[in-house]
């Protein structure tokens, strides 16, 4: 349940730099997801900057023959800053009018030890962000921790969105704190589900692949939510935004 990747690429100065990722959707606290970013200027030093953003003004633009149709679906409600560093956003659906409600915490760290460097707010209509400007060292790791919570108005025995959301972002521990978490949720679920086969580990890995996206899907946390299963769960833009039932998906 944890995506990574590696991003290596060198610049038109011939300066080497190295990305690593990690982000995951917690198993353990529906809430919260995680990301974890480390870079690092393998043959330079230098500054650089830094944009950690809440986003509210993403349209479905992402596949051409819908373009002509309405793929704006947020109402943008509020931005701002708490006094403990967090970034929180408020949105609307525009037909359903459901309140969205975001809030993000982002550390960065070298050595293990947490930077304070100049920053700057940018609030716009939908969109606010904290950016850095960092000094880079030469085959020293920079990390970039960002922690996220979302709520809706549709969620149960809540104050209010947003509220609920800076709360559970400024509770919410360390990236590999909630990793390890969601983990133990994931090795529970494997627990009950996984399936071995014993000569062919090609065969085990496509089955349990489709159990991976299953278990996603059909979450713990959604298990009272009027919610469809769709291939692979909520990823890309070609149906519209549209729920079904693929029975596929579910047969024993």
């Amino acid at each position: 349940g944890v995506l990574r990747r590696t991003v290596r690429f060198e610049d038109g100065e011939r300066r080497v730099t190295t990305l690593r990722e990690q982000r995951f959707v917690s198993m353990n606290e529906a809430h919260l997801a995680g990301l974890k970013t480390e870079m690092t200027a393998e043959n330079w030093a230098g500054t650089v900057r830094i944009r950690a953003a809440l986003d509210g003004t993403v349209t479905n633009s992402g596949v051409a023959r819908y373009r002509q149709l309405n793929g704006q679906h947020l109402e943008p409600l509020e931005t701002g800053v708490t006094r403990d560093d967090i970034v929180f956003l408020g949105v609307r659906t525009v037909q359903s009018r459901i309140l969205i409600a975001e809030a993000a915490w982002t550390r960065l760290y070298r050595d293990g030890k947490h930077l304070s460097p100049d920053r700057r707010t940018i609030r716009e209509p939908g969109y606010v962000a904290y950016e850095y400007t960092v000094k880079l060292e030469e085959r020293v790791p920079l990390t970039v921790e960002k922690i996220v919570a979302l709520y809706t108005s549709r969620d149960n025995a809540i104050s209010e969105p947003g509220l609920e959301a800076r709360t559970a972002v400024a509770r919410a521990g360390r990236f590999d704190e909630l990793l390890d978490r969601h983990a133990t949720s994931w090795a529970n679920l494997w627990q009950r589900t996984r399936i071995r086969i014993t000569d062919n580990r090609q065969v085990t890995r496509i089955l349990n692949l489709h159990l991976f996206h299953l278990l996603q899907t059909v979450a713990p946390h959604i298990i009272e939510l009027d919610a469809g299963v769709p291939p692979r769960g909520l990823h890309g833009e070609a149906y519209r935004g549209h729920i079904f039932w693929d029975e596929l998906f579910i047969f024993p």
